[in-house]
């Protein structure tokens, strides 16, 4: 039986750190060869298309009750990558349970390295299902993922993005009036504890990857507004509720999006 790996996990680790340093990763993976490997499966291409969970025109209510209505979702991407090992969540019957806020490395073993996407890209994610470039991988079980962000600079919606990683726009009911608002992160607001803007251990629906598809990555737009308290948000001059560094409100927001449940990962043949 032969190896079913890309490589280690710490070849992906040094290309999330290149593509950080604004630099290509060139390094080649084992398996991915242009040689036929002996020790890695059968090479398959992965297209990656990006949705969101159903955001309804009637918008959702949030963990903290306040009604929300998005208008904008914006997000800035880095590359992706797929692995053996299982998860940062406990699955029970009905539910998963996410055991961290945070993909932590020291409670994520992700095993083999059986694909990636490298290309950073953006996109609008209230427009429905974008396609971003392809990526690659071997085949085997897929059972977890790392996400990243990027740093806004490519894709159809960089310019939208002005120099933001992501960028949010809608609004919220406080005290039974609504109130628009805008949240927005940039990169010194997302690193990681390492330095890097990864989120780990982040869910892929089990798969056992037999030939060329679709990895499709799914965002949770709600849990990235969870626990946000617009109460508390200042208004500018025109009434808009601005999340501004360094406020509860805003920690709330980078929290959300740093949750490694709110990137869910599938494949599709």
């Amino acid at each position: 039986m032969t190896e079913r790996r890309l490589g280690p996990r710490p070849v992906a680790l040094l290309c999330s750190l290149g593509c950080f340093l604004g630099s290509p990763a060139l390094l080649t993976l084992p398996g991915c060869s242009s040689q036929s490997d002996a020790t890695s499966g059968k090479r398959v291409t992965l297209a990656t298309q990006f949705r969101s969970v159903d955001v309804t025109a009637a918008g959702f209510t949030t963990g903290a009750g306040y009604g929300v209505v998005l208008t904008q979702a914006l997000l800035a991407t880095g590359p992706l990558y797929y692995f053996q090992g299982a998860p940062i969540e406990a699955r029970g019957p009905a539910l998963s349970v996410v055991r961290s806020a945070f993909a932590h490395p020291g409670h994520y073993q992700p095993g083999d390295n059986n694909g990636e996407m490298l290309s950073e890209w953006s996109v609008d994610l209230l427009a429905g299902p974008a396609d971003f470039p392809a990526g690659r991988g071997v085949t085997g079980q897929y059972r977890s993922a790392t996400f990243s962000f990027g740093q806004g600079s490519a894709g159809p919606v960089s310019s939208a993005l002005d120099g933001h990683v992501v960028l949010v726009e809608g609004s919220a009911t406080v005290l039974g009036q609504e109130r628009p608002f805008v949240a927005f992160a940039d990169v010194q607001d997302l690193l990681d504890a390492t330095g890097k803007l990864v989120v780990e251990g982040c869910a892929f629906e089990e798969a056992e990857v037999r030939a060329s598809g679709t990895v499709v990555v799914t965002v949770n737009l709600p849990l990235w507004l969870d626990q946000i308290d617009f109460a508390a948000v200042t208004l500018d001059a025109s009434g808009t509720a601005v999340l501004e560094r360094g406020t509860s409100p805003h920690k709330a927001f980078i929290h959300g999006l740093r949750k490694a449940a709110a990137y869910r990962f599938s494949y599709e043949n």
